[in-house]
């Protein structure tokens, strides 16, 4: 005994067999699986700031290069109340992590992150806009794009 085919099924069916291989092979993109396996480094515990430093350009720090991620307390005191150094840097994007004492940060004041790369004795990529962080509903987690320095 034969079973009856029914065309429009069979195209359904072949359709989201379809649907379904494709999805199985194409799997997370680059930046999707960098995100994937980042997710503990996006999520900052008190006392700490985490995030990521780049630039657009499509060139590697010359040897020598390095970078200073700075929490700056903005306002007219303008003082420093973390920092960290990398030395020795790769491609980019570059990681960093902060630790810094809450008990020093004013939930009223306003905070904001600097980064900048150096070499030669000078600053030649820095961001140009303020990153706002901690305070007023900013984030503990932060992604800068630093430009060139201006001259």
């Amino acid at each position: 005994m034969t079973v009856p085919r029914h065309p429009a099924r069979q195209i359904a069916l072949a359709f989201a067999c379809s649907v379904v291989l494709l999805a199985a092979c194409t799997g997370p993109t680059g930046s999707e699986r960098a995100t994937v396996t980042s997710d503990a480094y996006r999520h900052a515990r008190p006392g700490e700031l985490t995030g990521s430093v780049s630039w657009l350009q499509r060139l590697l720090p010359p040897p020598g290069a390095g970078l200073t991620v700075e929490l700056i307390e903005a306002g007219p005191r303008a003082r420093v109340l973390a920092e960290q150094r990398l030395a020795r840097l790769g491609a980019p994007p570059w990681r960093f992590r902060l630790e810094f004492d809450p008990a020093r940060i004013d939930p009223a004041q306003r905070y904001v992150l600097r980064a900048r790369v150096d070499f030669d004795g000078r600053t030649r990529f820095a961001n140009r806009l303020d990153y706002p962080v901690l305070t007023h509903d900013a984030p503990a987690h932060v992604d800068v794009i630093v430009d060139a320095a201006l001259p």
